[in-house]
């Protein structure tokens, strides 16, 4: 599923629209002179969650636990791709794309330990409701 921004009128723009880091395209000039001004995110909402990332415990400070937790959850998970994009970005004044960090170990090499953790947190926070789907 791609959640996509709203159209916004604009006769004569061609590819106004930002080329997102996630993979989003370029705007393009759809009838009537509206614009599409590209991907936010490509969700994938049905990926299943494993017993690892349903037993989560954030109070688990072993630096091995907890890049094995974001190395499970960064590639399966765009929705999180994008919460840790948006955070390196912010606070390392970096960006984060494919190419030149294919694996999640290549990002953790951006991040601190409790930078770690609280971005795993996300799979409580914002993840709930894969917990919920789970029956939990």
């Amino acid at each position: 599923m791609k959640l996509l921004l709203p159209l916004v009128k604009g006769v004569g723009q061609r590819n106004a629209g930002p080329n997102f880091a996630s993979g989003g395209s370029p705007a393009v000039i759809l009838s009537k002179g509206f614009c599409l001004m590209g991907e936010l995110i490509k969700a994938a909402f049905g990926t299943k969650v494993t017993p690892k990332l349903r037993h989560y415990d954030p109070n688990n400070t072993d630096l091995d636990y907890q890049a094995e937790i974001f190395c499970e959850l960064y590639p399966n998970f765009p929705q999180y791709k994008q919460h840790v994009a948006a955070f390196v970005e912010r606070h390392y004044c970096t960006m984060i794309n494919d190419e030149d960090h294919p694996t999640p170990q290549d990002v953790l090499q951006f991040l601190k330990p409790d930078e770690v953790i609280r971005l795993n947190e996300w799979i409580l926070t914002r993840g709930s409701n894969l917990h919920q789907s789970l029956g939990e």
